[in-house]
């Protein structure tokens, strides 16, 4: 933590936060305070920083991922609230919470990924779907249009009654790489690639933002076809691949049809 004056320089400085930082702790001395935890580059944080120094707000709370100087990035939660009037000062305080900030997106990957493909899955799907909807603006080279894949595997519960579960879900990742290869094909060149997503069981689908039309998705849905149908040496290779795909295009404007 670190005392800082109302114009907002650091008057003294203890240990662990030159550590944090990693600096000397004496060397935080006469620095600006908000350079040290990135404040400024918020504007509301910023704001709030300022009103705390004018002793207009009594308190400010907000997360900042800082860099290290060697060359790390981490996350900290900074505290500023005003120390005693007669101390014309402030008290600044900075906690590491990069591991926490680290569980948490290990587990929110989990909760958005099917553990057998790896796949995106159906909650992170439709996640991203709706956040392509709702968009009310998106790049000037952008089209505006977004288009669906769909595709299902036929005979595909019959390889896990007859060969088992564990077959089947060798299956369902050989599938996954197949298709993640073909949108990693249809991205070449374009901002982003289609995102391939395991919506459940032998579901999988396809979203491509800033579709180009529907002769972009025809072309997808017959490369997602060609490769599914190339030979395999899986133990499930009697499972027969989609003879067909759905696959829809449109605008921000409309929903898509329901599938």
């Amino acid at each position: 933590m670190a005392v800082v004056d109302r114009e907002g320089l650091v008057v003294t400085a203890n240990e662990t936060l030159g550590t944090l930082l990693g600096t000397d702790a004496d060397a935080l001395a006469g620095k600006t305070a908000a350079d040290l935890v990135d404040l400024s580059s918020d504007p509301r944080a910023w704001h709030a920083y300022r009103e705390v120094l004018r002793g207009r707000q009594a308190r400010l709370r907000c997360t900042r991922r800082l860099k290290h100087p060697d060359g790390r990035s981490f996350w900290v939660q900074v505290t500023v609230s005003p120390l005693p009037e007669e101390e014309r000062a402030i008290l600044l305080s900075v906690a590491d919470i990069s591991a926490g900030r680290e569980l948490q997106a290990r587990l929110r990957h989990l909760q958005m990924h099917d553990p057998v493909t790896r796949l995106p899955n159906r909650t992170l799907f439709f996640e991203r779907l709706s956040a392509a909807l709702e968009a009310e603006a998106y790049e000037e080279s952008g089209t505006g249009r977004i288009g669906l894949c769909y595709l299902d595997l036929d005979g595909f519960k019959a390889v896990n009654d007859t060969l088992g579960h564990r077959i089947g879900d060798r299956l369902l990742a050989a599938v996954a790489e197949r298709l993640t290869r073909c949108a990693e094909e249809a991205g070449y060149a374009r901002p982003s690639a289609p995102l391939v997503a395991r919506l459940g069981g032998d579901e999988f689908a396809l979203l491509v933002e800033d579709s180009t039309g529907t002769d972009q998705l025809a072309d997808l849905a017959e490369s997602v076809l060609k490769a599914l149908q190339a030979p395999s040496t899986s133990p499930a290779s009697d499972c027969r691949s989609p003879r067909r795909s759905a696959w829809w295009s449109g605008t921000r404007r409309a929903p898509p049809p329901p599938v």
